[in-house]
């Protein structure tokens, strides 16, 4: 059976290192260790909520190397989702029979709980979101 994406997933470098296990020839080039070059700079014009959202997403992932500058319009895709459907909850608490209102609530959470998964947000989701790997160029060693 087997295949892609069966399995565990590896651990990383630092509970190699806590269970005694960690071998440099193998562990070495843990994904949790590679550090982005780059971060996402946050965009203007996000409302309070949706600032709020970017601050979390970003301050979790910071040195982790698992977000880059092309991130940004995704984090605040999702971060402006979250406002949305914080304004809709809202809404609908004011006016509880309207259905327009209550679907917007499922619509909106339903997407930013999408985006959420792919941002690491959720328990299940989060050990998934790894640094991309950084090539590292070695010479030839001669043995004799």
């Amino acid at each position: 059976m087997g295949g892609v994406g069966s399995g565990r997933l590896p651990k990383s470098a630092a509970a190699h290192r806590e269970a005694g296990t960690f071998r440099s020839c193998r562990h070495l080039n843990d994904l949790a260790s590679v550090v982005s070059p780059a971060e996402p700079k946050k965009p203007r014009g996000l409302g309070k909520l949706a600032a709020a959202h970017w601050n979390k997403v970003v301050g979790h992932h910071k040195g982790k190397g698992t977000l880059c500058e092309l991130d940004a319009m995704f984090i605040q895709y999702a971060s402006e989702l979250w406002e949305l459907y914080q304004e809709a909850r809202k809404a609908a608490k004011k006016n509880p029979g309207d259905f327009h209102i209550s679907s917007n609530v499922v619509k909106y959470g339903s997407m930013w709980k999408d985006a959420a998964r792919l941002l690491g947000m959720t328990p299940v989701d989060r050990p998934r979101v790894k640094a991309e790997p950084t090539k590292k160029t070695t010479l030839p060693t001669r043995h004799r």
